[in-house]
């Protein structure tokens, strides 16, 4: 092939070219000019009412826990309880003005737990002689038999001859000089120690959550009560300081030890002058 034949067929295909992108070209604005006009988009506001909720009621004030409410109701003793404090609080036969108002308790077994596993002060003694880091190994050998006793109770349910009395010398020994603040806060520690057998509960939290109901109906119509039990009164103040009990420390009635003056010595307590700075002590004797 020539040249010129050459240069012909070059254009030949160029043309060819030219025209079918002419024709795509024109197919393309056939097909624009025929569609319909595009709208133009226009950013419109719309405005939405929203109904506001409704303001919630307060919730109501919860009323106070009812007088007796862990009480069965139609109990006889119940019953008993709120006709006796009608008739005595009610002008008329039976009326007991509030100055003559009185009532006593017992502490073990009445108003407070006295099988977990044996009574406080008994539990008491037994954390002194045998836990205490601090004193079990100056325990004399009379405190250690009087533990043992106690801890043979505790795994037979029979309680030995003669064990409230060793129990009360017991005590009497093995907290000797300390004074008597010292004394209850010791006790306080003991009764905010973990219950054996019980979840998220102290020693001190043993007492008879309906019993308490009875002791705060009664205060609440104008009794003053008081605690009369055979446990030291000291361990019971200790028991009941800041406890759920509403019973004063003055109003607390129970077996006792001597107490001296740390400065005393020898004197009788008939002849010794308490003097500025000396400290009344458990003087070791029930």
């Amino acid at each position: 092939m020539n040249e010129a034949s050459k240069t012909n067929n070059r254009w030949k295909a160029i043309a060819i070219v030219a025209t079918a992108v002419a024709l795509i070209a024109c197919g393309a604005a056939a097909y624009l000019l025929g569609r319909p006009p595009v709208k133009e988009i226009v950013k419109e506001t719309v405005t939405v009412e929203v109904t506001p909720a409704p303001t919630a009621e307060p919730a109501p004030t919860p009323e106070p826990t009812a007088p007796l409410s862990l009480w069965t109701e139609g109990a006889l003793a119940k019953d008993a309880l709120t006709a006796y404090m009608d008739m005595i609080t009610s002008q008329g036969v039976g009326y007991i003005p509030p100055e003559d108002r009185i009532a006593v308790f017992d502490l073990d077994g009445t108003l407070f737990c006295e099988t977990d596993p044996v009574y406080f002060d008994y539990s008491l003694l037994l954390y002194r002689v045998t836990q205490d880091e601090d004193y079990r190994d100056k325990a004399t050998d009379f405190e250690r038999e009087t533990a043992k006793k106690i801890q043979d109770m505790i795994l037979t349910g029979k309680s030995a001859s003669g064990l409230e009395v060793d129990h009360g010398r017991s005590v009497a020994s093995a907290f000797a000089g300390m004074t008597v603040p010292e004394f209850e806060a010791y006790c306080k520690m003991f009764r905010d120690l973990p219950a054996r057998g019980y979840e998220g509960m102290t020693i001190g939290e043993g007492f008879y959550r309906p019993m308490l109901q009875v002791v705060d109906y009664l205060i609440a119509n104008d009794f003053k009560v008081y605690v009369v039990s055979g446990t030291d009164r000291l361990i019971v103040r200790g028991i009941v300081k800041d406890s759920l009990l509403p019973v004063p420390a003055e109003q607390i009635i129970g077996s006792d030890e001597t107490l001296v003056a740390r400065q005393q010595g020898e004197a009788d307590g008939l002849d010794y002058v308490f003097t500025d700075g000396d400290d009344v002590v458990l003087g070791g004797e029930s």
